[in-house]
Protein backbone atom coordinates (compact mmCIF):
# COMPACT_ATOMS: atom_id res chain seq x y z
CA UNK A 1 0.00 0.00 0.00
CA UNK A 2 2.91 2.32 0.72
CA UNK A 3 4.16 1.89 -2.83
CA UNK A 4 0.74 2.87 -4.20
CA UNK A 5 0.70 6.02 -2.06
CA UNK A 6 3.95 7.42 -3.39
CA UNK A 7 2.68 8.43 -6.85
CA UNK A 8 -0.18 10.34 -5.21
CA UNK A 9 2.24 12.40 -3.17
CA UNK A 10 4.40 12.99 -6.23
CA UNK A 11 1.41 14.16 -8.27
CA UNK A 12 0.37 16.58 -5.57
CA UNK A 13 3.88 17.94 -5.32
CA UNK A 14 3.97 18.36 -9.07
CA UNK A 15 0.70 20.24 -9.03
CA UNK A 16 1.92 22.61 -6.34
CA UNK A 17 5.27 23.24 -8.01
CA UNK A 18 4.15 25.98 -10.45
CA UNK A 19 2.50 27.97 -7.65
CA UNK A 20 5.51 27.50 -5.39
CA UNK A 21 7.90 28.50 -8.18
CA UNK A 22 5.84 31.62 -8.91
CA UNK A 23 5.90 32.59 -5.23
CA UNK A 24 9.65 32.06 -5.06
CA UNK A 25 10.12 34.14 -8.20
CA UNK A 26 8.16 37.03 -6.66
CA UNK A 27 10.25 36.82 -3.49
CA UNK A 28 13.46 36.81 -5.51
CA UNK A 29 12.31 39.84 -7.51
CA UNK A 30 11.39 41.73 -4.37
CA UNK A 31 14.70 40.89 -2.69
CA UNK A 32 16.56 42.04 -5.79
CA UNK A 33 14.56 45.25 -5.89
CA UNK A 34 15.20 45.80 -2.17
CA UNK A 35 18.94 45.47 -2.80
CA UNK A 36 18.75 47.88 -5.75
CA UNK A 37 16.76 50.35 -3.65
CA UNK A 38 19.38 50.22 -0.87
CA UNK A 39 22.09 50.91 -3.43
CA UNK A 40 20.08 53.84 -4.80
CA UNK A 41 19.79 55.26 -1.30
CA UNK A 42 23.52 54.83 -0.71
CA UNK A 43 24.47 56.48 -3.99
CA UNK A 44 22.01 59.36 -3.55
CA UNK A 45 23.39 60.03 -0.07
CA UNK A 46 26.99 59.78 -1.28
CA UNK A 47 26.33 62.20 -4.12
CA UNK A 48 24.59 64.68 -1.82
CA UNK A 49 26.91 64.52 1.17
CA UNK A 50 30.12 63.88 -0.74
CA UNK A 51 30.32 65.40 -4.19
CA UNK A 52 27.49 67.86 -3.55
CA UNK A 53 29.10 69.32 -0.43
CA UNK A 54 32.43 69.49 -2.27
CA UNK A 55 30.89 71.51 -5.09
CA UNK A 56 29.21 73.80 -2.55
CA UNK A 57 32.56 74.42 -0.86
CA UNK A 58 34.17 75.08 -4.26
CA UNK A 59 31.46 77.66 -5.00
CA UNK A 60 32.35 79.51 -1.78
CA UNK A 61 36.05 79.51 -2.62
CA UNK A 62 35.38 80.76 -6.14
CA UNK A 63 33.14 83.51 -4.75
CA UNK A 64 35.99 84.63 -2.50
CA UNK A 65 38.42 84.52 -5.43
CA UNK A 66 36.03 86.54 -7.59
CA UNK A 67 35.75 89.22 -4.94
CA UNK A 68 39.53 89.41 -4.49
CA UNK A 69 40.15 89.56 -8.24
CA UNK A 70 37.56 92.24 -8.95
CA UNK A 71 38.76 94.41 -11.80
CA UNK A 72 41.58 92.07 -12.80
CA UNK A 73 41.80 89.97 -16.00
CA UNK A 74 41.19 86.82 -13.95
CA UNK A 75 37.73 87.96 -12.78
CA UNK A 76 35.94 86.86 -15.96
CA UNK A 77 37.52 83.40 -15.86
CA UNK A 78 36.46 82.98 -12.23
CA UNK A 79 32.90 84.02 -13.06
CA UNK A 80 32.78 81.37 -15.77
CA UNK A 81 34.16 78.77 -13.37
CA UNK A 82 31.44 79.66 -10.84
CA UNK A 83 28.75 79.33 -13.51
CA UNK A 84 30.13 75.92 -14.51
CA UNK A 85 30.19 74.84 -10.84
CA UNK A 86 26.54 75.85 -10.36
CA UNK A 87 25.58 73.96 -13.51
CA UNK A 88 27.35 70.82 -12.30
CA UNK A 89 25.70 71.14 -8.89
CA UNK A 90 22.24 71.36 -10.50
CA UNK A 91 22.93 68.28 -12.62
CA UNK A 92 24.20 66.40 -9.58
CA UNK A 93 21.08 67.27 -7.63
CA UNK A 94 18.85 66.04 -10.46
CA UNK A 95 20.82 62.79 -10.63
CA UNK A 96 20.56 62.31 -6.86
CA UNK A 97 16.82 62.95 -6.94
CA UNK A 98 16.35 60.54 -9.82
CA UNK A 99 18.00 57.80 -7.78
CA UNK A 100 15.75 58.40 -4.79
CA UNK A 101 13.18 61.24 -4.86
CA UNK A 102 13.44 62.97 -1.44
CA UNK A 103 9.67 63.36 -1.28
CA UNK A 104 9.33 59.57 -0.89
CA UNK A 105 10.82 59.89 2.57
CA UNK A 106 7.40 61.28 3.55
CA UNK A 107 5.64 58.16 2.24
CA UNK A 108 4.12 57.20 -1.09
CA UNK A 109 0.77 58.89 -0.47
CA UNK A 110 2.42 62.20 0.40
CA UNK A 111 4.73 61.90 -2.61
CA UNK A 112 1.80 61.27 -4.97
CA UNK A 113 -0.16 64.15 -3.45
CA UNK A 114 2.77 66.49 -4.09
CA UNK A 115 3.18 65.10 -7.61
CA UNK A 116 -0.50 65.84 -8.28
CA UNK A 117 -0.06 69.42 -7.10
CA UNK A 118 3.05 69.90 -9.26
CA UNK A 119 1.35 68.51 -12.38
CA UNK A 120 -1.82 70.60 -11.99
CA UNK A 121 -2.06 73.49 -14.47
CA UNK A 122 -4.76 75.84 -15.68
CA UNK A 123 -5.54 73.30 -18.42
CA UNK A 124 -5.25 70.07 -16.39
CA UNK A 125 -6.43 69.33 -12.87
CA UNK A 126 -4.71 66.42 -11.14
CA UNK A 127 -6.47 65.08 -8.05
CA UNK A 128 -5.26 62.59 -5.49
CA UNK A 129 -7.05 60.37 -3.02
CA UNK A 130 -5.31 57.90 -0.73
CA UNK A 131 -4.68 56.88 2.84
CA UNK A 132 -1.12 57.25 4.07
CA UNK A 133 -1.79 55.34 7.31
CA UNK A 134 -2.88 52.24 5.41
CA UNK A 135 0.41 52.14 3.48
CA UNK A 136 3.03 52.76 6.15
CA UNK A 137 4.49 49.27 5.80
CA UNK A 138 4.92 49.45 2.01
CA UNK A 139 8.48 48.43 1.09
CA UNK A 140 10.65 51.35 -0.14
CA UNK A 141 11.41 49.58 -3.42
CA UNK A 142 7.72 48.96 -4.08
CA UNK A 143 6.90 52.59 -3.26
CA UNK A 144 9.57 53.84 -5.65
CA UNK A 145 8.33 51.76 -8.58
CA UNK A 146 4.70 52.77 -8.00
CA UNK A 147 5.77 56.41 -7.83
CA UNK A 148 7.69 56.10 -11.10
CA UNK A 149 4.68 54.47 -12.78
CA UNK A 150 2.49 57.36 -11.65
CA UNK A 151 5.05 59.87 -12.95
CA UNK A 152 5.17 58.19 -16.36
CA UNK A 153 1.38 57.91 -16.56
CA UNK A 154 0.88 61.59 -15.71
CA UNK A 155 3.52 62.54 -18.27
CA UNK A 156 1.50 60.67 -20.90
CA UNK A 157 -1.68 62.42 -19.83
CA UNK A 158 -0.06 65.86 -20.03
CA UNK A 159 1.55 65.24 -23.43
CA UNK A 160 -0.91 63.08 -25.33
CA UNK A 161 -4.38 62.76 -23.83
CA UNK A 162 -5.89 66.27 -24.17
CA UNK A 163 -7.52 65.56 -20.80
CA UNK A 164 -8.79 68.27 -18.48
CA UNK A 165 -8.87 66.10 -15.36
CA UNK A 166 -6.97 63.10 -14.01
CA UNK A 167 -7.26 61.33 -10.68
CA UNK A 168 -4.62 59.30 -8.85
CA UNK A 169 -6.03 56.78 -6.39
CA UNK A 170 -3.90 54.83 -3.93
CA UNK A 171 -5.69 52.32 -1.73
CA UNK A 172 -5.28 49.09 0.16
CA UNK A 173 -7.94 46.44 0.43
CA UNK A 174 -6.94 43.53 2.61
CA UNK A 175 -3.39 42.80 1.47
CA UNK A 176 -3.67 44.28 -2.03
CA UNK A 177 -2.33 47.76 -2.79
CA UNK A 178 -3.85 49.41 -5.87
CA UNK A 179 -2.57 52.42 -7.80
CA UNK A 180 -5.09 53.79 -10.30
CA UNK A 181 -4.61 56.70 -12.71
CA UNK A 182 -7.75 57.74 -14.62
CA UNK A 183 -8.15 60.62 -17.05
CA UNK A 184 -10.98 62.06 -19.13
CA UNK A 185 -8.92 62.43 -22.29
CA UNK A 186 -9.24 61.10 -25.82
CA UNK A 187 -7.80 57.67 -25.00
CA UNK A 188 -5.05 55.85 -26.84
CA UNK A 189 -5.74 55.74 -30.60
CA UNK A 190 -6.33 52.24 -32.03
CA UNK A 191 -3.02 50.58 -32.86
CA UNK A 192 -1.01 53.09 -30.85
CA UNK A 193 -0.79 50.81 -27.83
CA UNK A 194 1.08 48.28 -29.97
CA UNK A 195 3.86 50.84 -30.36
CA UNK A 196 3.88 51.30 -26.59
CA UNK A 197 7.51 52.37 -26.36
CA UNK A 198 6.66 55.90 -27.41
CA UNK A 199 4.10 56.11 -24.63
CA UNK A 200 6.31 54.54 -21.99
CA UNK A 201 3.83 51.71 -21.42
CA UNK A 202 6.46 49.00 -21.69
CA UNK A 203 8.51 50.77 -19.04
CA UNK A 204 5.50 50.91 -16.73
CA UNK A 205 4.81 47.21 -17.26
CA UNK A 206 8.44 46.39 -16.51
CA UNK A 207 8.35 48.39 -13.28
CA UNK A 208 5.19 46.55 -12.23
CA UNK A 209 6.82 43.22 -13.06
CA UNK A 210 9.88 44.12 -10.99
CA UNK A 211 7.79 44.21 -7.81
CA UNK A 212 5.47 41.33 -8.73
CA UNK A 213 2.49 43.58 -9.47
CA UNK A 214 -0.13 43.32 -12.22
CA UNK A 215 -0.53 46.07 -14.82
CA UNK A 216 -3.81 46.75 -16.59
CA UNK A 217 -4.64 49.42 -19.13
CA UNK A 218 -8.12 50.30 -20.37
CA UNK A 219 -8.63 53.03 -22.95
CA UNK A 220 -11.59 54.42 -24.88
CA UNK A 221 -12.09 57.53 -27.02
CA UNK A 222 -15.21 58.29 -24.97
CA UNK A 223 -14.04 57.34 -21.48
CA UNK A 224 -10.36 58.26 -21.46
CA UNK A 225 -7.62 56.02 -20.10
CA UNK A 226 -7.37 54.04 -16.89
CA UNK A 227 -4.16 52.43 -15.64
CA UNK A 228 -4.36 50.09 -12.67
CA UNK A 229 -1.42 48.46 -10.89
CA UNK A 230 -2.14 45.94 -8.15
CA UNK A 231 0.46 44.70 -5.70
CA UNK A 232 -0.40 41.78 -3.41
Amino acid sequence: MARQGNPVRELRAGGEAPERDAAVEVLVRRERERAVEEERRRLALALHDGVGQGLAALELRLAEAEELSSGSPAALAIQRARALGRHLFDELRELSHSLRPPVLELGLAAALRQLAEEMTTTALFVGFQGDQQALLDLAPGDALQLFRIAQAALGNVARHSQATSVTITLERRDSVVSLIIEDDGRGIPPGREASSEGLGLSGMRERALLIGATFELLSSPLLGTRIQVQLA
